[in-house]
């Protein structure tokens, strides 16, 4: 029997033929919050659980304008003192009618989080802010 590239390709991902047909479940939408705060609580508890499982990270203030905010977590001991110099930054905008939404970096992809960036206004994150906090969006070897 003549096994083709697609099903060499499929087999070494575990999936059959008639399972790789099937359409995939459409991505959960995130959660709206009431506030910034809460969303941006929100993104870092799923950055911690996703990429630093046992850290812990004090989320500082929220700095606002309107319908966009940011906030800076950053990493601390079990006594709540910082340590090292580990931040998150993480991005929020209210959507119309719906509620507050929230990004943090490595769990939103690179592109999705550098765009919410761009459409921040100059006067809560200058250029220089959105270069430090722009996300590489090529991986380098």
């Amino acid at each position: 029997m003549a096994l083709t590239l697609a099903a060499l390709a499929l087999g070494a991902h575990g999936l059959s033929p008639a399972r790789a047909a099937q359409p995939l479940a459409a991505p959960t939408p995130p959660a709206a919050f009431a506030n910034p705060q809460a969303a941006c609580r929100a993104a870092l508890d799923v950055y911690v659980e996703r990429f630093a499982p046992g850290r812990r990270f004090a989320l500082g203030a929220v700095q606002q304008l309107e319908a966009w905010a940011y906030a800076y977590a950053q990493e601390v001991d079990a006594a709540g003192r910082p340590a090292g110099e580990r931040f998150i930054a993480l991005l929020a905008h209210q959507e119309p009618g719906s509620g507050w939404y929230a990004l943090a970096p490595r769990v939103a992809s690179a592109a999705e989080y550098n765009a919410l960036l761009e459409r921040f206004p100059a006067a809560l994150s200058d250029e220089s802010l959105k270069a430090y906090l722009r996300q590489p969006e090529v991986a380098v070897a």
